[in-house]
């Protein structure tokens, strides 16, 4: 697991350094006429993003570093068939695949919201991360996705001046 969780860290990290290199040819806020230039929300969530992904692979590196020394006293203890179905059932197969989950999400809202628009492409795409995020209760999943779409249509309407399609 920690694995591929550190692949994902290196992929995020390596499209997070690919975009801010396209994010600084962008115009800033003194060369156009709008308060915030198209340059600045796309780097701070970039630099946001690059610094999530440092804290994970550290966090990571920490906790399994910690769990090896206390793995190797109580895999000793049992035999191998025990150790080995131990690491099979850590939360099936979904659980473990979720952030790949979200990751084809994104996507697909990209690509959905030139067929179907934004507005709906942004309630199913809420919709979709609530449920894979695992919401379960009916209420919890339809606030996150009213607070979701609202919150993605006063950002772009209102802070950043970009009207939607």
């Amino acid at each position: 697991m920690t694995r591929k969780l550190y692949a994902f860290i290196a992929c995020v990290f390596v499209g997070g350094l690919v975009f801010l290199t396209k994010t600084w040819q962008l115009p800033s806020s003194e060369e156009v006429s709008t308060l915030i230039g198209p340059r600045t929300w796309p780097l701070l969530v970039l630099v946001a993003m690059l610094v999530l992904a440092t804290m994970l692979a550290v966090t990571t590196h920490v906790e399994s570093s910690k769990s090896k020394g206390s793995n190797l006293a109580t895999k000793e203890d049992d035999g191998p068939e025990e150790a080995a179905a131990e690491e099979t059932v850590s939360g099936g197969i979904f659980a473990r695949n979720r952030h790949w989950v979200l990751l084809v999400l994104v996507v697909l809202y990209t690509v959905s919201m030139s067929l179907v628009g934004f507005l709906w492409a942004t309630i199913g795409f809420s919709l979709l991360c609530s449920l894979t995020l695992g919401a379960t209760r009916k209420m919890t999943i339809g606030m996150t996705t009213l607070a979701g779409v609202v919150l993605v249509l006063l950002v772009f309407d209102t802070l950043l001046n970009i009207p939607l399609p």
